[in-house]
């Protein structure tokens, strides 16, 4: 995503599948949604990983061009 906006964008992800999420490698829940996030930073692009079952492994990614501070507000 090239012009993506902290202030302004979200990320729907009510369509995610529950597989019996427990909190794991790194991951932090959404609150309310059937996920677990975490972001990271390389080669300055954030990275917005998704876990949707119970192991520590992303499900799958979304790559934000820049760097962006995301935390749980992001997510509807």
């Amino acid at each position: 995503i090239d012009d993506f906006n902290a202030d302004f964008d979200f990320f729907d992800i009510n369509f995610v599948p529950l597989a019996g999420l427990v909190e794991s490698g790194n991951f932090t829940a959404v609150p309310l949604a059937t996920a677990q996030w975490r972001s990271t930073v390389v080669g300055g692009n954030t990275i917005v990983e998704l876990n949707t079952d119970a192991d520590a492994a992303a499900d799958f990614a979304i790559i934000l061009a820049g760097i962006h501070f995301i935390d749980d507000t992001n997510f509807v």
